[in-house]
Parts: C-alpha cells; structure tokens; sequence
C-alpha cells in the first residue's frame, strides 16, 4: 500500500487545504441534509474522491460526532470502506455507455437496506452525450433516499443541464506551505529524514496536489538517511533559484552570453528546458507579486524592473511554454528569439502602434511650433558631419548663416523620377490613412490673424533670400536631417541609408526591413524631393 493511500483523511477534520468546501460539507452532516447531487470538481490529487468518500460516510454514519466527522466503526461507515448494496463506487471512463447509466438508475431505484443509497461516479466526464441524457432525469428527481457525488477534473465538460441540477463545488490547489506542513509531519510520523528545505522543494514541484506531494516524499526516501535539497533538485530535475534569476536577468537585458552559458549547463546536465520554462514562470510569477506589493521572495530582485517590463516578460515565457510544448525545433533558439523580441524595441504590433504614437505625438508639437513661428531643435553634430551640410532649425540660429548656406524650410513640390527607383506619393498615402492632404494650411483657424502670420511669413522670406544657392536635393536634405533630431529610432536606421544628394531630390538607399517604417515616416514629415530605393 502506497503512503498516500496509507494517510487518506477519513474525516472533515483531516482533509487539508479545502476550508469553505469542508465546513460547507460539515454543516451538511451536522444536519443530516445533503444535497441529492454533488459535484466535486478541481486539479487531480487535491481531494476529490476523498471528500467524496468522507461525505458517503458521513451521509450513512450512526454515531458521527458533534462536527459531522463520520465514526468509521458503524455498518453506514465500513460499507463506503469495504463496499455493500447500499453503496457504489464507479469509473466514468470505464462506465462511458447508455446501458451502463440504466443499470445504475436501476440500482438508485431499489430501496436501501440503511439509510440512503450513495453513489460515486469518478471522472464522470468521460461519459458520453447519450448518457449524459440518459442520466438527466435522475439527477432532476432521485429518489428521496439517493444520494449522488460526481467527480471531475473538467467541469467545463459536464453539460450545463447537469450542472444546473447539482452542488457544485470547486477543489482548488492546496497551498505549498500547507503542503511543506504536512509532509514534514508525515514525515516524523514514518521516520522519514527530510530537510526543511528540502520538502519546500517538493510541496513547490507537487503542483498544489498532496497526492504528488505524498507519492515524491515515498520515492525519494527510498534508500535515502536523510532527504536533502541537493537529492531533490537532482532527481526532480530543478534548477536552483540563483540560476533562474540569472536567466531572468540575461534575458531581460539581452546579454546573450550569459544566457547560452546556462541554457548549455542545463541542457547538457539532462534537464528538460521545458521543466526550466515552467520554473522561470513560477519566478516571473513571484516578481509580479513582489512589484504589487504582495508577500514574496522575490522582492529585491523586482526593484531593479517596472511592472510592465515584467508582464512583458511573463507574457513572453508564456509563449515559449507553449513553442516548446509543440515545436520541433530548438529550445535554445526559441529562447533566443524569446529574448530578441523582449530587447527589441519595435518588436510586435504594440512597439510599433507606440511608435507610431510617439511619432503623431512629435509631428504635433512640431505643428503647433511651425504655427507660433518657432523651428524644431538643431540635430546633433554626428549627422551634421555624415551630411556636410551645417543644420540649425530656430529663427536666431537662421539669421547668422551666410547668405549661401542658410536653408529654406520650404521645399519646393517638384518631385523628378529617379530610374530604376521606387517612389512614393506621400499625398495618396495619407489619403489612405484617411487624411485629405498634409497641407494643413487650408485648416480653418490656422493662422488666427494676420500679426500670428507676419513673423513666420517675415524669417522664411529672409532665409528664402540667403538660400538660393541650395538645391532642392540639398533642402530636402536639411529638413530631413532636422525632422530626425528627436527620433532616435529612425534617426539610427536613416543613419545607415546611403544619402545622394541630387539637384532636384535626394536620393536614399536604405536597408529594405527598415523601407517601410522609412516610407512612413517621410510621408508623415510631409518632406517633398525625397525618393527611397
């Protein structure tokens, strides 16, 4: 006989973990009134057949104490033990059939020899739609003597029209401290030599299932004096916490290296990197927690990260649990992709919807500043030098150029073909995003009076006049030099584009995964004379 099955609770007393369904359940015996059809649903080896038992003996017991605890030495008692007529403890999956719900209806429908006829149906979502039918009108009116207990781990496959008609009732996961509880008690009572931390291991790895945790206490002590944390982390295969923090932090801050070294200790030690997945959810778990403001061991590591960037990262350990689960390929690849993704600034639908916000949110303040007859900041001295041509962008700055350099902000709105090159009305494009023009002067109210206009008008014709020397290519040239001073992300990719300055446009060779968030970029500044290829 197993030792889970050795220590099975026999009374409400005894039962771990299940607070309100116990009392619920107590209160019930107490009173002798239970509810003609119970389901019991939850994670395996939290309880369910247990307490179903326990409700068996309760519902049958002769002398049951003042809490509703079953005695376990009457008849009512040893027939739920040992099995009679009146009592009846059956498979679903083995049971799936119509003929099989007739027969039990059948046996509901005989008169008890004790007080109620008490039946069992474990797994009970393994019968199948026409039993399920089959049943529906017992369970809608049993005999005033039946007493029904349906077991599940799937509720959500028990018809509605079942579930409707009965108690039901939610096991959940018992907590690990609780677990950790019993087993160091279980323990001492079987001699057993165990650690404290070392059955913290095992109530953590048990999945809120005493029977899991009760089964691994049993197999590690087998040919073991003492059962230490070393011994438990290496036939359960799990990392010790140190590790799964430095993968945390190499892979929320991109540092491959150190991230490859552990991934290849792990794999080549034996463990499973899936095993490892689902402990760095565990881990981002407790981060989550501790940045909320819950009780957690993980505290001090959580102050180094805001609260999103670790949903990014819970959400991302997610993904790879489900790609290691089903993929072919590499773990340590998808982990790699893992990790690119989460460093990846523009990475998703959200990074570039944020970007395109940023973008709007700068093109407006821009606006606003061209309408008060302010320029945009000058950019800074390393593109200055990559262009060759001087760049400054207030008025002040402006007025102190040399006639045959200063820049004229208005481009002109020619744009010449380029051969063998692709080109872009930035127009139609915006038309497409719903926008009539970019040309925003039309805009009614956008200069208020005349006085608002005058000194706008005043500083582009005293630059027009210093400027004429300069090319459309080169003017072209400037207001895109200008427009990416404040974005850094497209500034870096425009930075690695090849710029040929032309007479009437400028020319630029990008790389082709950044052409299109160029494209749009461009046709949002509303930049004439530029061609991309």
């Amino acid at each position: 006989m197993t030792l889970y099955t050795k220590i099975r609770p026999k009374t409400f007393d005894e039962v771990k973990g299940q607070e309100f369904i116990v009392n619920n359940l107590r209160m019930q015996s107490i009173r002798d009134k239970f509810f003609q059809v119970i389901v019991l649903a939850g994670q395996y080896g939290a309880g369910k057949t247990t307490l179903a038992r326990i409700v068996a003996a309760a519902a049958n017991c002769k002398n049951k104490d003042k809490n509703g605890n079953p005695c376990g030495t009457c008849d009512g008692c040893r027939s739920v033990a040992n099995g009679s007529v009146d009592f009846l403890e059956i498979d679903g999956a083995s049971n799936t059939g119509v003929d099989h719900v007739r027969d039990l209806t059948d046996w509901l429908h005989e008169r008890p020899l004790g007080k109620r006829k008490i039946v069992i149906i474990d797994e009970v979502h393994m019968l199948s739609r026409q039993a399920f039918n089959a049943l529906l009108k017992t369970l809608e009116e049993p005999p005033a003597y039946a007493l029904i207990i349906l077991c599940t781990t799937e509720a959500d496959r028990i018809p509605a029209t079942i579930r409707s008609r009965s108690a039901c009732y939610t096991i959940t996961q018992i907590p690990e401290a609780i677990i950790c509880e019993h087993l160091l008690k279980v323990a001492a009572e079987f001699q057993i030599g165990i650690q404290p931390e070392a059955a913290e291991l095992i109530a953590s790895y048990s999945g809120g299932a005493m029977r899991n945790a009760l089964k691994l206490l049993e197999q590690l002590s087998n040919g073991e004096d003492e059962i230490t944390a070393d011994i438990v982390r290496s036939v359960l295969g799990i990392s010790e916490k140190e590790e799964l923090v430095r993968i945390i932090q190499a892979m929320l801050s991109g540092n491959y290296t150190d991230l490859l070294d552990s991934l290849n200790s792990i794999a080549k030690s034996g463990k499973s990197l899936l095993t490892l997945t689902e402990e760095l959810l565990n881990e981002s778990t407790s981060l989550l927690l501790a940045k909320t403001g819950q009780p957690s061991s993980a505290s001090a590591i959580a102050e180094n990260y805001t609260l999103e960037r670790l949903c990014e990262l819970s959400a991302k350990l997610n993904w790879l649990n489900d790609e290691l689960k089903n993929a072919a390929s590499s773990g340590i690849a998808a982990y790699i992709h893992a990790t690119k993704d989460l460093n990846t600034g523009e990475s998703g639908l959200a990074g570039k919807l944020n970007s395109l916000e940023d973008q709007v949110s700068k093109l407006s303040a821009e606006l606003k500043s061209i309408k008060s007859g302010r320029f945009p900041k000058p950019v800074d001295t390393a593109l200055e030098a990559k262009t060759n041509i001087p760049i400054t962008s207030n008025s002040s700055a402006q007025s102190d150029l040399p006639e045959e350099s200063a820049p004229v902000l208005n481009t002109p709105s020619t744009t010449s073909e380029v051969a063998q090159t692709e080109t872009t009305d930035f127009d139609a494009l915006f038309g497409d995003w719903g926008f009539d023009s970019f040309d925003n002067t039309d805009e009614p109210g956008f200069f208020e009076s005349a006085e608002d206009a005058a000194p706008l008008f005043q500083e582009t014709a005293a630059v027009s006049e210093t400027s004429a020397a300069l090319s459309a290519g080169e003017l072209a040239q400037i207001s895109l030099s200008e427009r990416i001073s404040n974005d850094p992300v497209i500034k870096e990719k425009l930075l690695s584009a090849e710029w040929i300055t032309q007479e009437e446009d400028l020319l630029l060779k990008v790389l082709p995964e950044y052409k299109e968030e160029i494209l749009l970029f461009i046709a949002a500044s509303g930049i004439k004379n530029i061609t991309i290829c």
